[in-house]
């Protein structure tokens, strides 16, 4: 059996009604059995499909709490995951299923060119699931794959990662690890968890060991202090233009109380921008490395503000080789 279904189902078993997706835009929290039960019929919609062990799903669901729930069900199921950014082109879901073998996409129903791609039926709403035409499946390819993460590499012919649920789980417990992110914690939800930053810091957390998160679909500044504020959320991993607007509108909001975990990928965080924040909020902003191809990588924990810039050292468990 999966290991993360097995762990969230001990979570289940133990607190069934704590709230671990919070949506401020719809004015709901998701319980533990909430996302169970979302995932059984995720589930059962996709054995309707004939799909099983070995087979490679790819997801548009965005931020949305379908797309957590959807990590429950494939690996129930034993299938492959490729997550991609919300509202990805139906011309690039095609390129992508006939360049992996891929059977099956999740995504929003409004999605442009949707009848296109092949047959829709719904799965969890606002997404359907459609049987995509002309793919040719490829199980054996994906023997013990749980994600596929896709990667643009450098020559713009689509790459993806072949990642063990084994180094998913490896990869969680090394950044919650390093960035001491509690199953008490709150994360505020706001980089795509389409992503492998949002994967690893976000969805992996929760489902392995019950951090919720305050999820949104977009990052909006305006809604961080109540968000944060609303939910005691003390997690942020966020990327640097998200935390420029902050030291570059300094009077823009008053910094949520309790929200200091600051982490920072994506892209290089400029030294003299977090300089700045720091000086105006007298909060660090913790930069972090990772790859998609090998998870997190390192972390800067020191508690001083680093002028030159720096990643910091390798997250626990990791071992970096020149």
């Amino acid at each position: 059996m999966s290991e993360i279904v097995e762990r969230f189902e001990r979570l289940r078993r133990d607190s069934p009604s704590r709230p671990l997706i919070h949506l401020p835009a719809a004015g709901v929290s998701l319980t533990v059995e909430d996302i169970w039960n979302a995932s059984l019929l995720q589930r059962a919609r996709f054995q309707a499909l004939g799909l099983g062990e070995e087979h490679l799903v790819i997801s548009a669901a965005g931020n949305r709490p379908a797309a957590v729930s959807l990590w429950l069900a494939c690996r129930s199921l034993g299938i492959a995951l490729m997550p991609v950014d919300a509202g990805t082109p139906a011309a690039e879901i095609k390129t992508l299923a006939l360049s992996f073998g891929a059977t099956i996409a999740i995504l929003p129903g409004s999605t442009p060119g949707l009848e296109a791609l092949g047959t829709a039926t719904p799965f969890d709403s606002p997404l359907v699931a459609v049987r995509l035409a002309d793919a040719i499946p490829a199980p054996q390819t994906y023997r013990g794959a749980a994600a596929l993460k896709v990667t643009s590499g450098s020559t713009g012919v689509p790459k993806a990662t072949f990642t063990r649920e084994a180094e998913l789980i490896a990869d969680a417990a090394h950044v919650t690890t390093a960035m001491n992110i509690r199953p008490q914690d709150c994360q505020i939800g706001a980089i795509p968890i389409s992503h492998a930053y949002g994967l690893g810091n976000l969805v992996m957390p929760l489902l392995l060991q019950g951090t919720p998160m305050v999820l949104r679909e977009g990052f909006v500044p305006q809604q961080l202090h109540a968000d944060a504020t609303t939910y005691k959320a003390r997690v942020f991993p966020g990327v640097p233009y998200m935390f420029a607007y902050f030291a570059n509108n300094p009077d823009a909001i008053a910094w949520p109380r309790g929200l200091e975990a600051l982490i920072s990928a994506g892209a290089p965080l400029d030294p003299i921008m977090a300089k700045a924040f720091a000086r105006t909020f007298g909060i660090k902003i913790h930069s972090f490395y990772g790859t998609s191809e090998s998870g997190g990588i390192s972390f800067d924990d020191s508690p001083d503000v680093d002028e030159t810039g720096t990643v910091g050292r390798p997250l626990p468990g990791v071992t970096i080789t020149l």
